[in-house]
């Protein structure tokens, strides 16, 4: 009959061990970190900010081609796109003082020409758009090829699907139709 033997633990075994999960643990910490990281421009100023309310927001910036997942609050810059998923809102506030809110599936894309933001929205999608007293308005284009002014002090949501609808809560704004017909609210 034939005796069992204990195997006996060793040193090197120990520092084998130890190695293969350090190397684990470093591994998973830069997953991570390159995960969660943001990109930056490092040449350029932000134009706005966004902050996202429910699940998560994408940015795209303009001469890039990878959607970057969002932190809580990320710098957008000139000529971003900006996009939310299924039950996601966020925020999108500009250096100038206007509030533009994101609802789900919706696209947009953010411009600031001289002390003006624009927005551009693609077919689909709906956003609130609140410009404060101190703000100098901002102009929200559809797909349609429509135009909204939006005046400083305006609150406003507008829904784009094949045409845009809009509904004026307070303030002034001006609706420019693809024909060039204009209708103030």
């Amino acid at each position: 009959m034939k005796m069992r033997r204990s195997i006996r633990f060793k040193v090197n075994d120990f520092l084998i061990l130890l190695l293969c999960l350090s190397g684990a643990t470093a591994s998973l910490y830069y997953f991570w970190k390159d995960l969660n990281q943001i990109q930056q421009k490092e040449n350029e100023q932000p134009i706005a900010e966004i902050t996202f309310k429910q699940r998560t927001a994408q940015r795209k910036m303009a001469d890039r081609v990878i959607w970057d997942r969002l932190q809580r609050t990320s710098p957008v810059y000139n000529g971003d796109y900006l996009r939310t998923s299924p039950e996601s809102e966020a925020t999108l506030t500009f250096t100038d003082g206007n509030v533009i809110d994101i609802f789900e599936n919706t696209m947009i894309q953010v411009f600031l020409t001289g002390d003006k933001a624009s927005v551009s929205m693609d077919a689909g999608g709906s956003v609130a758009v609140n410009s404060s007293a101190e703000a100098n308005g901002m102009d929200l284009l559809s797909a349609d090829g429509s135009k909204i002014e939006v005046q400083a002090g305006a609150v406003l949501n507008a829904q784009a699907a094949d045409s845009i609808a809009v509904q004026v809560s307070g303030g002034n704004a001006t609706v420019v139709s693809a024909s060039g017909k204009k209708l103030e609210a």
